[in-house]
């Protein structure tokens, strides 16, 4: 069998193969003794079929799959063999000849291959300047999180005397028909903090108690809540329910009750921090919520440093890529693609194989290996996410095991921990400077980011 390369210049190449009658006879001799020994064919018994009768009517397609299988197995070799490096597929060459299996004339087997040949180039870029962001958390957002702490772990106390607007009043409420209770009206309950509804009725509640009466506009009590919301919580009435009801009720405060936050005692901070018997105290409490609200951020900027990082190195790295293959070669790949919408989308899968290229070089470049107990972190890591980084009474280990079984689930985190392995090693080469900004100037950059890039956000 002939093979050979012939190079159309640096990024674009044609492999010519030539199956000779020599190299395929004997084989397709073989291949029709076997379909005659186990063919079941009209008019014949069982393995007694002429070779003949064979040929004239398998013969052909025999041959094709004989043919294909021998064409495949070298082309794949001679890829390997001579180390090259491609993008894509090699796809037929519109140089091919039109091919004719003739089992009556078994002749030679000419095939052209064209195949587009990946940039050889050497990463730059490595030695930029980049800022990573640093967020500074004002301490009024330290005291937002403590209080909510304190009133999660708080007493709830019900309230005889008059309402505070962080109080929850449970209301009993019946549908009205003008002024008066509407016969055979709609009855509901409902619990509503006051602090959320609309400040009209919330002036109301004010100076109310539990006992007291109140009238109200069911569509707007709470601000901004949509039908289906309304139906479903303030209504009570059944997904697919359907029933007219009027927009105004009358409510009946039933209970009225109050949390009081966990005073800052050692009681709290155990319970806060899930561990008895360690003291601690109120700017430990305060450094602890610092740490747990700064990992969401720096999550978040450690995102953006990494795009900053790609982007640069991106600009610092123009790759030239065999444009006219690859655009010839998706359209071959996707038969439903048409020639317009290879073009509208061609930029955008340019620049993500150029990335691509650009971090396989970086991964040999650094050595990136992700063995398997990396794997098995990543899973652990995963499922402490599920119970919010505190997974008491979870065996990590058996539940991380048992998930690494799931093939999809298993390549996800294994190329999280290769990108962030490439991340670590990209961080200790490139020059991060740290810069502090404010939570706001954060999200104001946040908002641009999703405005200009949504699709990255």
């Amino acid at each position: 069998m002939k093979i050979s390369k012939n190079e159309v210049d640096a990024l674009n190449a044609s492999i010519h193969i030539t199956i000779e009658p020599s190299d395929y006879v004997n084989k397709f001799e073989e291949e029709v003794t076997k379909y005659k020994n186990k063919a079941q064919i009209k008019g014949f018994r069982k393995g007694k079929t002429p070779v003949s009768a064979v040929k004239k009517m398998y013969g052909k397609s025999l041959l094709v799959d004989l043919i294909n299988n021998m064409l495949s197995e070298s082309l794949n070799t001679f890829i390997k063999e001579e180390n090259l490096d491609l993008l894509g597929q090699p796809i037929p060459s519109d140089e091919q000849g039109e091919l004719n299996f003739n089992i009556k004339e078994l002749g030679a087997y000419n095939f052209i291959f064209d195949v587009g040949i990946a940039p050889s180039f050497e990463v730059q870029g490595l030695d930029s300047k980049i800022e990573r962001l640093v967020i500074d958390l004002p301490e009024a957002m330290i005291t937002e999180e403590l209080d909510l702490a304190r009133k999660k772990l708080g007493t709830e106390n019900f309230i005889e005397d008059d309402i505070e607007e962080n109080d929850m009043v449970t209301l009993s409420a019946v549908e009205l028909e003008g002024d008066n209770v509407k016969k055979d009206g709609w009855v509901t309950g409902f619990p509503l903090l006051v602090s959320l509804v609309e400040d009209e009725v919330k002036a109301v509640l004010l100076t109310k108690k539990k006992g007291d009466k109140f009238r109200f506009n069911i569509r707007t009590v709470e601000k901004d809540k949509n039908e289906k919301y309304i139906n479903k919580y303030l209504l009570n009435l059944d997904e697919n329910e359907e029933k007219e009801i009027g927009d105004f009720f009358e409510g009946t405060i039933e209970k009225v009750s109050r949390i009081t936050p966990a005073p800052l005692e050692q009681e709290f901070f155990e319970k806060y921090l899930g561990e008895e018997g360690v003291e601690t105290s109120e700017e430990e409490i305060r450094a602890k919520i610092r740490e747990n609200i700064s990992k969401h951020y720096v999550e978040q900027t450690k995102n953006m440093l990494f795009r900053d990082i790609m982007d640069r190195l991106m600009e610092a790295n123009e790759i030239e890529l065999p444009s006219a293959f690859l655009k010839r070669w998706l359209k071959i790949s996707n038969e439903q693609a048409t020639d317009e919408v290879i073009e509208a989308e061609f930029e955008a899968f340019s620049k993500n194989l150029s990335w691509n290229l650009i971090k396989d070089k970086l991964d040999q470049q650094f050595e990136i290996k992700v063995e398997p107990e990396d794997i098995k972190e990543g899973f652990k890591k995963r499922i402490a996410s599920y119970f919010g980084g505190n997974p008491q009474g979870i065996d990590l280990d058996q539940m991380a095991e048992s998930m690494m079984k799931n093939q999809e689930q298993f390549r996800q985190v294994y190329d999280e921990e290769k990108a962030e392995k490439l991340f670590q090693a990209i961080s200790e080469k490139i020059n991060i400077q740290e810069k502090v900004i404010s939570l706001d100037e954060f999200r104001e950059l946040v908002k641009k980011i999703n405005a200009r890039t949504p699709e990255m956000a």
